[in-house]
């Protein structure tokens, strides 16, 4: 069920209050996505699902990230960049859609630490840019 946030300036905003965080995903347009260490989707944003063709962030919850890529044999390489440098910034890839289709997207993503020496995942944001890359191939 969906729970709308209070009207802004009602009460000062908290990044721990629960209904702030539901009302930015769920509006913002860019992705928001965060992976466990072993992979899984833990968290996607309403505009992640909407991109992918689903009607809501549980549908991708659940799923191995690798899954989405249309080519993740290109995968590797992005990841061997996170894990260097803790994070990649705008790197293309593709991702396959729900009806087949591909889309480009362009994502910054940050290694997410546990403990010491430990990872926690990775989480970061992608925006589509399939129109982009279109009218730019279209220019040359």
């Amino acid at each position: 069920m969906h729970n709308p946030a209070p009207p802004i300036g009602t009460r000062p905003a908290r990044w721990d209050d629960p209904l702030t965080l539901e009302s930015i995903l769920d509006t913002m347009q860019d992705v928001f996505y965060r992976v466990d260490p072993e992979g899984r989707i833990v968290v996607v944003s309403r505009s992640g699902a909407v991109e992918m063709g689903y009607q809501g962030p549980e549908a991708l919850v659940g799923q191995l990230a690798e899954t989405l890529w249309a080519h993740p044999e290109r995968r590797p390489a992005m990841m061997a960049a996170l894990l260097r440098d803790g994070v990649v910034r705008d790197w293309e890839l593709e991702l396959r859609r729900r009806d087949g289709s591909v889309i480009t997207v362009a994502t910054t993503v940050h290694l997410l630490e546990g403990g010491p020496g430990q990872r926690a995942g990775y989480q970061g944001i992608w925006r589509n840019i399939s129109e982009r890359k279109r009218a730019d191939a279209s220019l040359r």
